[in-house]
């Protein structure tokens, strides 16, 4: 759920590198100011093989990564590019200006650009901000990123899922792990959020799931991250998996490491999705014990109503147009879980804005809602129409549920109630909100999306300690194993 807000939004700008007489080309950065919302943009300037300008650009705090960009014009001291996608362009002159200090801003023949500014406007939907562009890339900074040498071993490995679909990862023993102990060696399964992730849960630089795993190595407890489907190393059709398949697989993790013989309670730590995921898997008393973090209580329309009507408040739209639109959201919701005829998702649409009283809703609004409706996805089909509270119910392992007061994604006060209530009562289970972080367990200011990229932190050092400490204070219950 960390990735999944069903709205059209976007932004982005080009970072690119300067040599005299020459046309501007290479990657240039800069800080678009939205008012509420600032955003690092990179433009990527290069030339194809027939000599044709051609331009990439990221947008760092909305993942946005190689998005194509029009070159309009691109000449030695100005630039013109579009972005038809996303109903944007920017056009830019480069000025003499002292440059504000970026190590990688060069000319080609490594001369550091004293004077090298591309003063411009970028423009989206008739409004229009000052960017302006210095030579360079932007990388943010992410300390707690774990590097090697480790003091610890790692293993590349790999397993099948119940369809045959080869999924690999990365295994990772704790720091002085005997074989002959194993048995005292607890291992965990880590699942990831919803959206094909990489085996380190990889968003905006932030790898949150190599952090646990070097932090868990550290305090006796091993370790299995993989690639979702048709990401990194791991096999399978991403279009086609559901939550339930994403179970499936967490499954198969399960079942690999216990054949392995290396271990000895088997539990699984899930984030967001991940989090609902664990709940299905204690539901099937398949774990020794579960850590969810930030998962999900409430049915999956709830949280996407939840997710949109937030997204819209924290842009400043009036309250008259967010209600408007989380209304026909709704309606487009169930009648998508209804089965009922989707081939002509804009008219639906249209007759779900009267019905609802809508009709302040702008165009914009109503091609989203149109794409909500109509989009083939096994996913969301899966997702809108899931209740986790029924397993949650049938739990029969200790579990440690975790949030954020700040997560703006699956709110803790909406869920951990929920969850608190649902469990079957044991004297080890853990539910605990924690002030001040957001879904991704960073401190944070708001706990909007759009803070995570600019955030340095990639994992609380009290989330991490908590739930080292959780599970090896569950040994002297799993003692007798």
């Amino acid at each position: 759920m960390t990735h999944r807000l069903l709205l059209v939004l976007g932004l982005a700008v080009l970072p690119w590198m300067v040599q005299a007489q020459e046309k501007i080309s290479g990657s240039w950065h800069g800080v678009l100011d939205a008012g509420q919302v600032s955003l690092h943009m990179v433009f990527h300037l290069d030339t194809d093989e027939e000599g044709q300008d051609v331009c990439k650009m990221d947008v760092i705090e909305q993942n946005l990564k190689g998005f194509p960009v029009v070159v309009k014009y691109c000449g030695t001291d100005s630039l013109s590019l579009a972005v038809p996608l996303l109903g944007a362009s920017y056009a830019g002159r480069l000025q003499a200006g002292l440059l504000s200090g970026n190590p990688d801003s060069s000319l080609s023949g490594g001369t550091l650009l004293e004077h090298s500014l591309i003063v411009g406007k970028f423009h989206q939907h008739g409004y229009v901000f000052d960017l302006n562009l210095e030579p360079g890339s932007w990388e943010p900074r992410r300390p707690q990123t774990p590097k090697p040498p480790f003091d610890y071993q790692t293993e590349e490995v790999c397993f099948l899922a119940p369809d045959s679909a080869r999924l690999c990862g990365t295994l990772t023993y704790p720091v002085g792990y005997k074989p002959g102990k194993r048995k005292k060696t607890p291992v965990v399964v880590l699942v990831s959020g919803s959206g094909q992730q990489d085996r380190d849960e990889t968003i905006m630089s932030h790898k949150p799931f190599a952090v646990l795993a070097d932090y868990l190595a550290e305090h006796g407890i091993a370790s299995l991250r993989y690639d979702d489907r048709g990401k990194g190393a791991s096999e399978g059709n991403p279009a086609l998996t559901t939550t339930y398949t994403n179970m499936q697989d967490a499954l198969a993790g399960i079942n690999y490491l216990r054949q392995s013989k290396k271990f000895g309670p088997v539990g699984v730590i899930g984030h967001s999705e991940g989090g609902v995921i664990a709940f299905m898997i204690g539901a099937e008393n398949q774990a020794d014990f579960i850590v969810s973090l930030a998962g999900s209580a409430i049915p999956g329309d709830s949280i996407l109503l939840t997710q949109n009507r937030m997204a819209f408040e924290s842009m400043g739209q009036p309250d008259s147009l967010v209600d408007a639109y989380c209304a026909v959201l709704e309606r487009v919701l169930e009648y998508r879980v209804s089965g009922l005829d989707k081939d002509s998702p804009r008219a639906v649409v249209d007759s779900l804005v009267a019905v609802c009283g809508a009709e302040c809703l702008p165009l914009e609004a109503r091609l989203n809602l149109s794409i909500v409706l109509g989009q083939e996805s096994p996913w969301i089909d899966f997702f809108i129409s899931y209740d986790p509270a029924s397993a949650i119910a049938k739990i029969g392992c200790p579990v440690f549920a975790l949030n954020g007061e700040l997560d703006t994604q699956v709110l803790s006060s909406e869920n951990l109630p929920a969850i608190e209530s649902l469990l079957p009562p044991r004297p080890e289970n853990r539910v605990v909100a924690y002030p001040g972080l957001n879904h991704l367990f960073q401190h944070a200011v708001t706990g909007l999306s759009t803070e995570y990229s600019t955030i340095e932190e990639t994992l609380s050092e009290e989330v991490l300690q908590d739930i080292a400490d959780w599970i090896n204070g569950l040994l002297r219950t799993f003692a007798g194993l």
